[in-house]
Formats: C-alpha cells, structure tokens, sequence
C-alpha cells in the first residue's frame, strides 16, 4: 500500500508507535479503520520530532507518549464536534418551540392552565439563555484545542479539523472568529440572543 524512505530507526519507530495494535511480529491489526493514513502521521510525527534517532529506551518512551497524545488530541475533538452538533440542534428546536409559544392564541380557562403556559415560556425563555453561552464556550474551547493541538505537533491542522467530525466550512467559521461573528454556529448563537417574536423564520 506504501512505502517510506528510512531503514531500520524508523521501522522499529513504527513498531513501537503501532505496539498496542501487534498479532504478531510483523503483523499489526487495525480493525476496520483504514491504516495508511494513521501510518502516514505516525512517519511525520516520528520525523518531526527525531524520535527514530534516540535511544532504544527513551525512542520508546516517547513514541508511545506521542502516540497516546495523538489519540487523546483526536477524542478531545471528537467530542467537542459532537457536543457542538447536539447543542446546535436542541438549540435550534428550543427556539422554533418557543417561537411556537410565543404565537398560542391561548386563553386560560383556570388558574392551572394560566400557571403551565406561564411555565412553558419561562422554560423556553432560561433555556435560551442557557444555550447560547453553552454553546460559544464549546466553540471557543474547540478552536484553542485545534490550535494547541497544532502548535504541539500532536496533529496536523488538516487532521486536527477533521477529528472534530464538523463539516470544514464549520471549522473555518469557528477558527475565523472574532473576524467572521455572524457566519455558522455565531449566528445561531446572535439568533438565540436576539428577542423573540412570532414571525421568527426559525420559528416557521
């Protein structure tokens, strides 16, 4: 499937960087995730920072170091891209509900009917304070653990997006801000924010 220009420094690199996933001496099992990618960070990380020239030892030590902060990198942003997602869209209900509220012709008949719709919008009205915060510090959180990810030489920027699942045009948005607030996720949030009223296209 490939091939990579080295000798025996970076093979036993690799071997001890993929040591968790050996059956046997030469053979590695995957799963059912495609290898060569992983195998291609695995070389640039190994190269970038001249893990294949330590000692045994230490070589060890820090490939496996590097390794396990690589899949740590790609979980942490993996949840966050899941967390975000699952916020925008109860988000996105929550105010088309409360949008919905808001244009009941409703006359109470008793006391109780007229406490359970006061109660309805109040539940809307603190969840749509709630979730706009909730979801810019999840923004704000991802696009420092891009960056830091980054800076570390955990992740490629490439894959450091990618591991958040969002679409690239979303992670674009996210990492652009303050210089694009009113593009994507911001201006869900701005819409959130924004006083509610019955003609709300959200609300349609």
């Amino acid at each position: 499937m490939a091939t990579y220009p080295g000798g025996e420094d970076l093979e036993r690199a690799l071997h001890a960087w993929f040591d968790s996933l050996r059956k046997h001496l030469e053979w590695f099992y995957f799963f059912d995730v495609e290898p060569k990618p992983l195998v291609d960070r695995a070389v640039e990380v190994i190269r970038e920072q001249r893990l294949e020239w330590k000692s045994k030892e230490q070589r060890k030590k820090e490939i496996v170091q590097a390794a396990r902060s690589t899949r740590k990198a790609e979980q942490h942003l993996r949840l966050l891209g899941s967390e975000i997602l699952r916020i925008q869209d109860l988000g996105q209900r929550v105010h088309a509900e409360a949008v919905r509220v808001l244009a009941w012709d409703f006359t109470p008949r008793t006391e109780e009917d007229g406490a359970l719709a006061d109660r309805v919008s109040q539940e809307n009205v603190y969840l749509l304070d709630l979730l706009p915060d909730h979801l810019g510090r999840l923004l704000d959180d991802l696009k420092r653990s891009i960056t830091s990810a980054v800076r570390a030489g955990v992740l490629s920027t490439t894959d450091a997006r990618a591991s958040s699942g969002l679409d690239e045009g979303t992670v674009e948005q996210i990492m652009r801000k303050p210089q694009a607030p009113n593009t994507g996720p911001w201006e869900l949030i701005a819409r959130w924010r924004a006083p509610l009223n019955s003609t709300d296209p959200l609300g349609a």
